[in-house]
């Protein structure tokens, strides 16, 4: 529809090409967002997700192709990374990460080095098969807060021991 009279909104969903490799979607109004994000072979790459607003579930699913190789020992290699950034959330909504296919797989949580943009539950699921390399990276260094780490099973519970934000990060598959 051309017709810009008829439609405000026309420029509310928006899907900017900002370099060749860069692609930037800006929406509004959604309580749900589901992505599908799907690495290259041969390739690294990655999907940011910035911090969302109060009452918004996220769920993102990266996958990594299936083309696998053989290397001259004969084991099965796969080439490339998919990572995903996680860089804030609020207690009214649950990011979700699901990593789907072979390879290094890896969900980075933190802001500039800092969690102080965190106040909720993260789910980071791996496929747990044995071509998958997932790792979760949870970068706070430079966070001026005194935090306290807590580590049980499949639990990492990152709080401030002040009584500010709770980081609450349930994992399953996960080999690193």
């Amino acid at each position: 529809n051309n017709n810009n009279s008829n439609n405000k909104n026309n420029n509310k969903y928006k899907f900017n090409k900002n370099t060749k490799d860069i692609h930037t979607l800006v929406h509004d109004n959604i309580q749900r967002y589901n992505y599908m994000f799907y690495g290259t072979e041969n390739s690294n790459s990655s999907f940011t997700m910035l911090k969302h607003k109060d009452r918004t579930d996220v769920i993102i699913t990266s996958f990594r192709p299936t083309t696998t190789k053989e290397n001259q020992n004969k084991d099965i290699i796969t080439t490339g990374s998919n990572t995903v950034y996680i860089t804030g959330c609020d207690n009214q909504g649950i990011p979700a990460t699901r990593l789907v296919g072979p390879g290094e797989q890896i969900v980075i949580v933190g802001n500039q080095q800092k969690l102080d943009n965190f106040n909720c539950a993260i789910r980071i699921d791996g496929s747990g098969v044995a071509d998958q390399l997932s790792k979760i990276i949870i970068q706070g260094s430079l966070d001026s807060r005194k935090l306290k780490w807590d580590l049980s099973g499949s639990i990492i519970l990152v709080s401030d021991i002040s009584g500010g934000n709770l980081l609450h990060i349930v994992y399953s598959g996960i080999k690193y």
